[in-house]
């Protein structure tokens, strides 16, 4: 079975005054029918701008300096960097759609909800006739009640009850894939329980893939397959959700499992990772981590290493220092 979505080699840069921000280096990975794939990584690793140079909407000051995103649906594979026009607006919500990570600001504030789903109707030649019926099963599946919510506008409505419209309206043409950026920011804890067990939901019922974007490990882990860890723009970590959460081999990945409090077993204390993310105009030389990473040594200032297979099949890693990570969690198998 061919991938839904490949992404290879992908370079986004920023134009800047100070020189070109290397917001997104050489990144790979391919995403499968059905399955949920997870970035994570803190603020300004390159998540957002990954999933916005996916579906062609970055800034103007943004520019691909390589790399392909070949999405293959029906038995057709385009390109999606060479898409123009109206095969690029056809493309973004049949094939792929997007749930972005403020629900307000995503609304037109002065049309109501049920204008938002004829006007994208009308954008992608869905006949009027039955629209009406097909909104209402959305919003019903994202366990909203369609004649309260059609006729609101979008300050009306709580948040969680915004960011259920969104993702009902990004199914409207039943794309293949969803993309969404952190979805639950800004929402209570129980109402993110909700939307992750409405995901989850989804997903088995209409068979999606998915990439969600998020810093939150513990929500990440409940959607995806797999996960992927971005430090400084570029992947430093592929694995299985389990490989990652009890086997990473990353010193970063490890650095943010030990920033998350445990909920069971003891409490012990809560790490840190030590300084800040590099600056992205002038990347240190050798593995952009070394300088917060507890594992370095000389060899690590010398070159940023590739990803490299580890331990675990299917499990990827850019670190050289891979089995020390392995022996400090005391993994033995390393």
């Amino acid at each position: 079975m061919s991938a839904l979505l490949d992404v290879r080699d992908l370079s986004i840069d920023y134009r800047t005054r100070r020189g070109d921000v290397r917001a997104v280096r050489s990144v790979s990975f391919a995403v499968e029918p059905g399955e949920a794939v997870a970035v994570i990584g803190e603020s300004g690793s390159g998540k957002t701008t990954l999933a916005v140079g996916l579906i062609r909407l970055s800034p103007k000051n943004a520019r691909v300096a390589s790399g392909q995103v070949v999405f293959s649906r029906n038995g057709l594979t385009q390109d999606v960097l060479e898409m123009e026009g109206d095969e690029l607006r056809r493309w973004r919500w049949r094939d792929c759609a997007m749930v972005f990570q403020s629900a307000l600001n995503a609304f037109n504030p002065v049309i109501t909800i049920w204008d938002h789903f004829v006007d994208t109707a009308r954008a992608h030649g869905l006949a009027r006739h039955t629209l009406r019926g097909q909104a209402d099963e959305l919003l019903e599946l994202v366990r909203l009640e369609p004649r309260r919510v059609l006729p609101a506008y979008a300050h009306e409505l709580s948040g969680g009850m915004r960011q259920r419209v969104l993702i009902a309206l990004s199914l409207l043409l039943r794309p293949a894939l969803v993309i969404l950026d952190e979805p639950t920011t800004a929402l209570d804890i129980l109402t993110q329980r909700s939307i992750i067990d409405l995901l989850r939901d989804l997903r088995h019922e209409l068979g999606f893939a998915m990439i969600f974007i998020s810093h939150d490990l513990s929500l990440a882990a409940e959607l995806a397959d797999e996960m992927i860890t971005m430090y400084a723009g570029r992947v430093v970590e592929r694995a299985t959700v389990r490989d990652l959460f009890y086997r990473p081999r990353h010193p970063y990945s490890l650095g943010l499992l030990q920033a998350v409090p445990r909920v069971t077993g003891a409490m012990g204390e809560l790490g840190a990772i030590p300084g800040s993310p590099p600056d992205l105009v002038r990347l240190p030389r050798g593995c952009t981590y070394h300088p917060r990473c507890p594992f370095l040594v000389e060899e690590c200032t010398a070159e940023d290493p590739p990803l490299l297979a580890v331990d675990s099949p299917g499990h990827e890693a850019a670190c050289i220092r891979w089995r020390a990570v392995a022996e400090r969690i005391g993994d033995t198998r390393a």
